[in-house]
């Protein structure tokens, strides 16, 4: 079995998430006149990691961290909860329509298919997982999707990773994980009893104790990798 991370190894989320909040401060520079166009998509994704940490250590629920992503940006705590959720959704709506896989990933995917089941793992919500998997077309290639929102812990822990082995009946021994974040992604699967291997795409300095590779066309030319 391959357990293949969401954000970053299937799906260009930092880019995604760059372009939405390009247009999003274009829809509201009126309103936040303190950041330029240049360098609001900076604020947005600080604001985007502080409470997206919140959400995963357990302090506040997924909903509650998109409301505070808001009010922080925009320096509004009194904004009603109504504002706030017809704010986001118009940011929501741009980040959707900028979900793109990466190039390798379809190939990946239709390669190994018919050997392996593949399950999705990811630290966000799981309808918006779920939906960022149909909408890009490669849904049906899961068996599973499995969210830290589900789970109750996010990554590393290794009860998450357990999780996504539970979801098909598959030993972590028999797993194998691939993540593009070499601590919370690899590190976290080796301390769950998988297999980890960091897809290194920003080519970072290679680290001894982790199976690396740079993209996942690597593994098409590999066929003993899994």
């Amino acid at each position: 079995m391959i357990i293949l991370d969401i954000d970053g190894t299937l799906i260009d989320h930092v880019s995604a998430e760059e372009r939405a909040a390009q247009q999003f401060g274009n829809v509201y520079a009126d309103v936040i006149p303190r950041y330029s166009a240049a360098t609001f998509p900076e604020v947005w994704r600080e604001a985007s990691e502080k409470h997206m940490a919140e959400f995963l250590a357990g302090e506040i629920r997924f909903a509650e961290q998109r409301a505070r992503r808001v009010r922080t940006v925009l320096g509004d705590p009194s904004l009603s909860d109504h504002d706030v959720d017809e704010i986001f959704n118009r940011y929501l709506a741009f980040y959707e329509e900028a979900w793109e896989l990466f190039p390798d990933v379809l190939a990946f995917l239709e390669h190994w298919s018919p050997n392996e089941y593949f399950v999705a793992l990811s630290d966000g919500s799981q309808a918006q997982q779920e939906r960022k998997l149909e909408k890009t077309g490669i849904r049906h290639f899961f068996q599973a999707v499995v969210t830290a929102e589900t789970v109750g812990v996010g990554k590393p822990d290794a009860r998450l990773f357990n999780s996504a082995c539970d979801q098909v009946g598959v030993s972590p021994s028999e797993a194998c994980y691939i993540g593009d974040r070499l601590d919370k992604d690899a590190r976290g699967a080796q301390s769950a009893g998988v297999r980890g291997i960091w897809l290194n795409r920003q080519k970072a300095r290679p680290v001894n104790d982790v199976e690396m590779i740079h993209s996942l066309s690597e593994t098409l030319e590999n066929r003993g990798l899994f």
